[in-house]
Parts: structure tokens; C-alpha cells; sequence
């Protein structure tokens, strides 16, 4: 397509959205810039009056996507998005630049602060790794002072492209690097998937003196350029500071591809009318279709008319492939668990129910403790994966760090050294674990519940209170967690146990009256539920030490030093579970034989033998 074609959409785009805006001049606001000589627009941005709405009630987390490089209206398409209570994604803005440039970015940022300049700034945005765009963001804040502001990458985004990064520098000359140069290779590509800060730091501050070695850099010097540069940007990327930001625990990258593949056919092409186009950028209910639970790839595909599907790591499947063993070795003992019907079911929206769902699955099949009386206050939780296969490829520090997690009951309430709640907003799978075992309350946030979305269109200014809530309650727990030695279970908190870093005193003023556990949308009291003795998860279920069996006498030393005391018992488990096999998924009705097929392993050794969960 030639780019006298793509100016011409260009200027037809902009007279139908001037012609919407006519005849309804609350429908959308328009924000143009144009080129140089004033002839014709490069960038462009609009809001409707349902993206506004939208951003009033969630906008304290904000996605900034460039998705198609190259339109038909001779620009770049840039989506603002957000996530709602169903966990959904929204469109806040929608922008078309010419040009990938931080003039362009910052034209688009300024247009949409400028619009919703009213309502208020986000509290954490999201992007994926561009310079243009950072620096833009950058510029923007000093301009417009916004202490709360937290700027970062998107996870997914940054280790993908480190990882073809990588990738590609192995491709090159991949027989003649040292074997020293492919262990570097191989430990930068992992750092994004490191979660504790202090191992962290550790691991950039070895990559980086290796990387700086002249052999390495004789060999290959783009690696040292790589590891100098995630090296200084740590503070965007890091597992443990996005950890610390509420985000949804949404991957918001893989959502963009299905909108993505949406919207090409009217946006890439000229086979379709520019009617057909602007009612799909102003319109964007058709996300609440692709977004169904349910929906599947090939579904996908025939609805949008496409044979290609997405483009899917297969390193990245582990997550998919552990729920769907979950689902059928553990979904009878999950659905009967009281609070599944009790309290998720009928509070909360369904890709919260889900999401807890997955994760007292979790904790049903793989967790033990290994400390903690009934009564205690403190608990260490150990991780058994049968997956033995993927678990010894981990180095011994970040597979103790994995494997171990330290509970503590804060006011009655269940909290676990990764903090992943304030990230989701939902129990973690060690919160569950402990909570409904030991029959302790577990915190659920507002933005989960079925009536959020009601309150918050009659309350629009109260969830800006919501977000400084949840941040005076990570405060909270964070010192709890440090606070003061547990007899009764032996086990101390250290600062490097808790994977995110310490939240800032005095964030807010004391004008904001901060309780723990306080409801300021909802119900008072109903982000609480209370487990009682009706659940599965007894004290016959536990063996303690006796429950754990180790695969090799090298990990058996390891743990019981990090214990403290000796293993009690070699008692040999037969393993329950069975290894994540792609493509290899029984039917409930086939326990008899996997149990059948399972007696042949006694007579492995135990160097042979899988964790049990």
C-alpha cells in the first residue's frame, strides 16, 4: 500500500470521527498533530465517552501497547488499555502515530493526560521496553509531577525479547562460544524469571562482572551491551518490584496479540470500509467476546477468519499444563471445598473464582508444611513438584528459593513472604494452603467483588481511597512479616525472605484513615472470609517431614540446614500427581490406571524417584 493511499484513509478516518463527533458532541474527544508544513496529520488521538467512563473506575493500572506496526492509515496503532473487575481488558484511548518517535509518544501521552487531567493520574503504568516511549513518559512526569507514578515494563514482553535476543546470538556462531560464554547466555536469560531481590541482585551483579571479562567480550561483545542495559533498567523490569505494584496479576501482552489479530483485517487492509474500521476503534464491546471464558485458539480463528494461530512458546506452557493436570487429578476435592460456594462463588466475578480455584488446587497437590503448630503464628511452606525433570535444571539457590515460603498470620489474617496478594489482589496458593488448613481469615481486594463495578460508578473518586488502601496494607504486612521472633514455631522473617521491595513510609498523609482489612466500596467485612473446621484441608493430610521425600542426598542435606534440624524419617510416598506431558491428558475416569501404572515405580531407586506432592 502506498503512502498517498494511506494518507487518503488517513484524512477519511479523521472526517468520519469528526462527523461522529458532530452529530454527538459528548461522544469523543479528538487530538490531532500535524506535520511541519500543516498539511496533513501524523498522530492522532481520541477518547469516546465509554473509555472515559471506564478510566474513572479503573484507572489505577494502565497498559500502554504499540501493536500494529504499520496500519492502513499510514500510522502505528497505540492502545491505552486497563482490566476491570471481570478481568477484562478496556480501552482507555486509541492513538495512531506516523513515526516512532518520543515526539510522537509524548504528543499521545500529553493528549491523554490532558483528557483525563480531571479524574486523575494512573498509579502504575505499564509498557513495553522502548526507549522513545520511556523517555517520553519521562519527560511527561517531570512536567507534570506525579510523585505516585510508577513506571514499568511489561514482563512478558521483556523476557520474550531477551530471550530471542539470546537466542539469536547463539544462532550466530553458536559452536565456537566457550562453554563459559553459554552459561553467561544462559543466566541472563533467566533473570527475568527471578523473583526474590536479593537473589536478584546477586545474579545482575555475576552476570555483569563475567560479562565485562575480555575473553567474553572478545567473543561475543553484544552480550555485555545486553546485560549493561537490563543491568541499569532493573528497577522496571524486576519480579520483585512489579511483585509490589498492584497490576491484576494480569500478563497483558498475550490479551493485545488476540486483539491484535481482531482488528488486522480492517486495520492492515484496504478490503474493508472505513465505516467498518472507525466502528471498531470507537466501539470495542467486541472485546467482551474474544475475552469469553472458554474461548478457545481455534475458536478464535474461525471467528476472525483466520487459519494462522497464535504464535505460543512452548518453554512458557508449564502454567497451562500444570492447570490442566491439576484439573484432573485434584477438581473433585476442589469443588467441595466450603469456600468455593460459600464465599467465591457468590461474591466474587468469574476469573477471580477461577483464579482462586487454581491456586487452592495448587495448594491441595503440591504444598506441605514443614514448620508451624496449629496454634503457631509462623509457617514454612515447602513446594514438592513430581516434575522432577524441570526442577533439576534450576540452580540449588533459586530452587531452595522457589521450594520455600514463610506464612505469617497477621491479625488473624494469612499473608505469605511472596506478597503476591498485593499484586492480584487474591490469595496465593501458600495463602490458602495455611489459611483454610489452620482455619485463619483470608483478604480478598474490592476489585474482585460482583458489586464493584455498581459502587464504583456511584462512588468514582473512592477507588483512587481503594488503591491507597492497599498500599497502607502492604505497609503493614511488610513490618508484620519482620516484626518480632515466633516461639511456637522456631522460624524468623528475614528481610531477603520477602520477595518485594519495602513499601515507603509515610506514602500518605494521616488525614486517610487506614484500617486493616477496611471496606471502602463493598460491604464492611465482606473482603473477609473466615475458614472454619469444615475444611478438606485437615490435620491428616500433614506428616510434616515425614511427607517430604527427596530425590537425591545432596538436596536432603541442603534443606535440612536451611530447616535447621534433621529429616526425621526417609519414609519413601508413593508419588501422587503425575508429570506434565504435553498433550498427555486423562480423563477422571482413568485414576484406576494411572494408579496401576504407578506400581512399577517402586522399584526405581529413589535417586530415580519424582517429589512427591
Amino acid at each position: 500500500m502506498d503512502s498517498q493511499t494511506m494518507l487518503r484513509n488517513m484524512r477519511c478516518l479523521i472526517s468520519a470521527l469528526e462527523e461522529l463527533k458532530s452529530s454527538d458532541p459528548q461522544a469523543l474527544n479528538i487530538n490531532t498533530r500535524k506535520d511541519p508544513f500543516g498539511c496533513d496529520v501524523t498522530d492522532l488521538l481520541f477518547i469516546t465517552k465509554e473509555m472515559r467512563r471506564d478510566y474513572e473506575i479503573y484507572h489505577d493500572i494502565v497498559f500502554i501497547n504499540r501493536r500494529l506496526l504499520k496500519t492502513r492509515f499510514h500510522g502505528n496503532l497505540i492502545l491505552i488499555c486497563g482490566i476491570n473487575n471481570e478481568g477484562h481488558s478496556i480501552v482507555f484511548a486509541v492513538g495512531l502515530i506516523k513515526d516512532d518517535t518520543q515526539e510522537s509518544f509524548k504528543f499521545i501521552l500529553d493528549s491523554f493526560f490532558n483528557e483525563i487531567s480531571s479524574i486523575g493520574l494512573p498509579q502504575t503504568v505499564v509498557i513495553e521496553r522502548l526507549s522513545q516511549l520511556k523517555n517520553a513518559i519521562d519527560q511527561l512526569v517531570k512536567e507534570r509531577p506525579a510523585p505516585d507514578l510508577q513506571l514499568l515494563y511489561c514482563h512478558q514482553h521483556l523476557f520474550k525479547s531477551l530471550k530471542f535476543q539470546i537466542k539469536q546470538l547463539q544462532s550466530q556462531r553458536g559452536l565456537e562460544y566457550s562453554e563459559n560464554l553459554k552459561v553467561l547466555m544462559s543466566r541472563v536469560e533467566k533473570l527475568p524469571s527471578i523473583h526474590g531481590q536479593s537473589y536478584l541482585m546477586s545474579e545482575l551483579e555475576e552476570c555483569k562482572k563475567l560479562s565485562l571479562e575480555d575473553n567474553i567480550k572478545r567473543q561475543c561483545g553484544e552480550i555485555s551491551i545486553i546485560v549493561d542495559k537490563i543491568f541499569k533498567e532493573a528497577h522496571f523490569w524486576s519480579r520483585h518490584i512489579t511483585m509490589s505494584r498492584f497490576t491484576g496479576g494480569i500478563n497483558i501482552t498475550e490479551r493485545i496479540e488476540y486483539m491484535k489479530l481482531w482488528m488486522q483485517r480492517c486495520l492492515t487492509k484496504n478490503d474493508t470500509s472505513i465505516d467498518e474500521a472507525v466502528r471498531l476503534l470507537v466501539d470495542f464491546n467486541w472485546l467482551n467476546l474474544i475475552q469469553t471464558p472458554g474461548m478457545t485458539q481455534q475458536a478464535m480463528n474461525q471467528i476472525i477468519g483466520k487459519q494462522n494461530s497464535l504464535l505460543v512458546d512452548t518453554d512458557n506452557l508449564n502454567e497451562a499444563v500444570t492447570y490442566d493436570e491439576y484439573k484432573i487429578t485434584k477438581s473433585h476435592l476442589v469443588d467441595q471445598q466450603p469456600i468455593l460456594n460459600q464465599f467465591l462463588k457468590s461474591h466474587l466475578t468469574l476469573f477471580a473464582v477461577e483464579r482462586c480455584r487454581y491456586a487452592i488446587g495448587q495448594a491441595l497437590k503440591y504444598f506441605r508444611v514443614l514448620k508451624g503448630e496449629k496454634n503457631a503464628k509462623t509457617f514454612l511452606i515447602q513446594h514438592v513438584n513430581p516434575n522432577q525433570a524441570r526442577e533439576q535444571k534450576q540452580s540449588s539457590h533459586q530452587e531452595q528459593e522457589r521450594r520455600l515460603y514463610k506464612v505469617r498470620v497477621v491479625d488473624d489474617y494469612v499473608f505469605c513472604s511472596c506478597m503476591e496478594y498485593f499484586n492480584s489482589g487474591l490469595p496465593c496458593s501458600h495463602q490458602f494452603f495455611v489459611g483454610l488448613k489452620k482455619h485463619r481469615k483470608l483478604l480478598f481486594h474490592e476489585r474482585w467483588f460482583k458489586t464493584f463495578d455498581k459502587y464504583a460508578h456511584s462512588k468514582p473518586k473512592q477507588t483512587d481511597e481503594i488503591q491507597k488502601q492497599n498500599i497502607m496494607e502492604q505497609t503493614f504486612v511488610y513490618k508484620s512479616l519482620l516484626d518480632s521472633y515466633d516461639p511456637a514455631s522456631d522460624i524468623t522473617i528475614e528481610k531477603n525472605d520477602i520477595r518485594i521491595l519495602a513499601p515507603m513510609d509515610g506514602l500518605f498523609s494521616s488525614s486517610f484513615a487506614f484500617r486493616f482489612g477496611k471496606s471502602l466500596l463493598i460491604p464492611e467485612g465482606l473482603r473477609t472470609f473466615h475458614s472454619d473446621k469444615s475444611s478438606l484441608f485437615n490435620e491428616k493430610d500433614l506428616k510434616d517431614e515425614n511427607a517430604v521425600v527427596f530425590y537425591d542426598d545432596k538436596q536432603k542435606s541442603r534443606l535440612q540446614q536451611a530447616l535447621t534440624k534433621k529429616a526425621t524419617s526417609s519414609t519413601v510416598i508413593k508419588p501422587r500427581g503425575r508429570s506434565a506431558v504435553k498433550g498427555d491428558f486423562r480423563s477422571d475416569n482413568a485414576h484406576s490406571a494411572v494408579g496401576s501404572a504407578r506400581k512399577g515405580e517402586d522399584n526405581k531407586t529413589p535417586n530415580q524417584r519424582l517429589l512427591v506432592s
